[in-house]
């Protein structure tokens, strides 16, 4: 048995209210269709948060295509096993009206539930009047729907460039302090102004777009200790090393994003750099490994959803070692695919600090 989350919107808690007085019912339920499932966006008369999910009337719903009115769950060979008709809420009555998107595909439903039978069920104006309510209830998903969208449209656009200069303008910082001659203070100093006021942008788009990101990213971000600088230096004999490099294949359909990426990291780490997620897989399939693999979610050919499944296919424990990059989460998967991946997410934009104390604390996880 699953469970129904609660996600409610600020009309579709109106809608349901107003449903629970004008049918005089215990439970109204708003909920959407996604790929991962049914969520609950608004609800009246629930004594939980969550509340068992029996595919028996929804489907049967769907298949009406319009609306379902059940008088007596309990005498209806349909449903009267079914755990919402003998577990709790003990639904007797239910009336449903499913409201799709323009090509046809289901988007949601209003449904109506009590543990009372009800004896002539509804009438034609009030059958009429859940057909209303569920359409009020379909704008506000779909006004929902394409903010989301957006928004992290928005984020994609924007944070994918402002990783590009933060990251390289942290580059240049470092570089810069190792110049000898009295420009260069002069010159580091512009840098920095700079390169603060792109990290000063990169906040203010995270505030924005706070609503589209899964909301353990953040959280991750801020928990992340900060590393020193690289231990590069201009004109210094750096100590022979006694190790082998970390491995690590970058992924990015960016090619500037990846640059920018490989310059922070090549010093300390032996970086093999991509645009392609396929081409990564060839490499993966002809038998090289990696002790990290930073790949970007959106990308055009495969996701790095998709190449995170096709490694995992291959390899498991190379799989163990993805990391994934990102500016926004555009569907509902990309969302909960992230969520999923917790502290081995790592968003964009990212200052040279940001993206070796994160390196650095996966490979120390390794």
């Amino acid at each position: 048995m699953s469970e129904l989350e609660v996600d409610a919107g600020s009309l579709c808690e109106r809608v349901v209210a107003l449903a629970q007085r004008l049918f005089r019912v215990q439970i109204v339920l708003v909920s959407v269709v996604e790929e991962g499932g049914r969520t609950l966006r608004a609800s009246a008369g629930l004594r939980g948060a969550a509340l068992p999910l029996d595919g028996g009337f929804c489907a049967q719903l769907s298949a009406e295509r319009r609306i379902l009115i059940v008088p007596d769950a309990l005498l209806d060979a349909r449903f009267a096993a079914g755990a919402l008709v003998r577990c709790e809420p003990h639904a007797r009555f239910y009336a449903g009206a499913a409201f799709f998107s323009e090509t046809g595909r289901l988007l949601g439903t209003l449904e109506l539930l009590d543990p009372a039978p009800r004896l002539p069920p509804l009438g034609a104006e009030e059958e009429a009047t859940l057909l209303d309510l569920a359409a009020l209830a379909a704008i506000e998903l779909t006004l929902h729907d394409a903010r989301k969208a957006l928004a992290a449209s928005v984020a994609h656009g924007l944070n994918n460039p402002l990783a590009i200069v933060v990251s390289n303008l942290g580059f240049a910082l470092e570089q810069l302090a190792l110049l000898p001659g009295p420009g260069a203070p002069e010159l580091a100093a512009a840098v920095r102004d700079a390169r603060d006021g792109a990290e000063r942008i990169s906040k203010i788009v995270r505030e924005t777009l706070r609503g589209v990101r899964p909301a353990g990213v953040e959280a991750q971000r801020a928990g992340r200790p900060q590393s020193p600088p690289s231990p590069q230096r201009g004109g210094e004999q750096l100590e022979p090393r006694t190790r082998a490099l970390p491995r690590i294949l970058v992924i990015d359909d960016e090619p500037m994003v990846g640059l920018a990426v490989e310059r922070t990291l090549r010093v300390e780490n032996d970086v093999t750099l991509t645009a392609s997620a396929l081409q990564a897989l060839q490499r993966l399939k002809a038998g090289e490994r990696f002790d990290l693999v930073l790949c970007d979610v959106m990308m055009p050919e495969m996701s790095g959803i998709e190449l995170e499944e096709a490694i995992r296919a291959l390899d498991p424990e190379q799989a163990r070692r993805m990391v994934f990059l990102t500016g926004g989460a555009f569907t509902s998967r990309t969302h909960d695919f992230l969520e999923q991946m917790g502290e081995r997410v790592l968003e964009k934009p990212f200052t040279v600090r940001d993206l070796r104390a994160f390196v650095a604390e996966r490979l120390a996880k390794k």
